[in-house]
């Protein structure tokens, strides 16, 4: 079974849970054409708060949380 992978390019606005130990993030991420902030996870190294990002990656429906995006790949956008 193959996923459909989606690339999004936006600002990740909040970040809210890291562990530094193995890299896993949980964080609000706001897409170029969108006024509405996004849920993220996944393991991303060295961001911070309003930094401008390209994820590549796959939507997920959780039971509690609703749908999120499931980062796969991450890259810094230069501004």
């Amino acid at each position: 079974m193959s996923e459909d992978f989606v690339s999004l390019v936006g600002t990740l606005e909040k970040i809210l849970y890291t562990n530094p130990e193995n890299g896993f993030l949980i964080g609000t991420f706001l897409t170029e054409n969108s006024i509405r902030p996004i849920t993220v996870k996944g393991i991303v190294f060295n961001t911070h708060e309003h930094e401008t990002l390209r994820l590549k990656g796959s939507w997920e429906n959780h039971k509690v949380y609703g749908r999120q995006f499931s980062i796969r790949e991450f890259m810094p956008v230069e501004p």
